[in-house]
């Protein structure tokens, strides 16, 4: 955060660089002190602001909700405030509390607890209705836009290259994920070699479920797709889909099933549950060892 300055702004948009993401994750000192972030709220802002007078197509902003102590109140004045500072578009995920991380460490050290079911579904519909009535529209699980910039969205592509060390890619094969390691990292590219440490490759039908899976994260499933992305499984998808719309978390509009909004909130949960299992054992293990064999997920 404290790295951005007028000369690096201006030339990533020179470089073409259209959408910009901003982890803020809150505007507030007691918050962000609680999270083991050691900026102050006004270097959050002043970032915020070169990115905004740069004129980047999109401009979105992190901001975390269900943190310890937090209130309905003080998620309501973050989201105002990015969007006071000209953010287009926010996204809104809760507190993961990953042990590797500095939020972990400090959770463990003074047994502070997450809030309960009912403050985290608080807080997300107070959010969702903060930004029905504000003009951001739905566009993910966590992410809301305003009017016709163009969605941020690093995960829900057919395919992205990522770079650095612990980054992830989406080839046309499977995931692959970079060593987490700095140094190996530099070793590896230094060298011409491939700095890939793990690959998940897909099978036939698992790259189907992979789709349909970032389609409920978009909260819009198109139905007429689902036989060209699963083929075979399309069947299956289509009782699934069925049986939630059933018990009112979806709805259907014209050829897509949308979610509503307890559809969305129990998917944040499921995603939140994933997150911390799923990604977790990765991340941990990819930490320990620069170059490992394999991980049991």
């Amino acid at each position: 955060m404290r790295s951005y300055d007028d000369e690096i702004v201006r030339r990533l948009h020179d470089a073409g660089v259209a959408l910009v993401s901003l982890g803020v994750q809150s505007f507030h000192p007691e918050h962000l002190a609680r999270l083991g972030r050691r900026y102050k709220p006004p270097v959050a802002e002043r970032a915020l602001e070169l990115l905004v007078r740069n004129g980047f197509a999109s401009i979105n902003v992190d901001i975390m909700f269900a943190l310890p102590g937090q209130t309905d109140g003080d998620v309501i004045a973050d989201l105002a405030r990015a969007a006071q500072l000209g953010a287009n578009q926010l996204t809104t995920y809760p507190l993961f509390t990953f042990p590797y991380t500095s939020v972990g460490e400090y959770l463990r050290l003074t047994a502070v607890r997450m809030p309960d079911l009912g403050v985290r579904r608080a807080h997300y519909r107070g959010i969702s209705a903060w930004c029905a009535e504000h003009g951001f529209e739905r566009v993910s699980v966590w992410g809301f836009k305003l009017g016709a910039a163009p969605r941020y969205s690093s995960v829900t592509r057919d395919g992205y290259i990522g770079v650095g060390p612990g980054a992830g890619s989406q080839l046309p094969d499977g995931f692959a994920l970079n060593t987490f390691d700095l140094n190996t990292w530099v070793q590896a590219v230094c060298a011409g070699r491939s700095a890939i440490a793990l690959r998940m490759p897909f099978a036939a039908q698992m790259s189907g479920w992979w789709w349909l899976y970032w389609r409920f994260y978009d909260t819009h499933i198109p139905l007429d797709d689902l036989d060209t992305a699963l083929g075979r499984d399309a069947p299956k998808a289509r009782r699934l889909l069925r049986a939630i719309e059933r018990v009112g978390l979806a709805v259907r509009n014209g050829r897509y099933l949308e979610l509503t909004d307890p559809g969305a909130f129990w998917l944040h949960l499921a995603q939140n549950h994933f997150a911390l299992n799923y990604v977790n054992t990765l991340w941990i293990e990819a930490r320990r060892e620069p170059w490992p064999q394999a991980v049991a997920i």
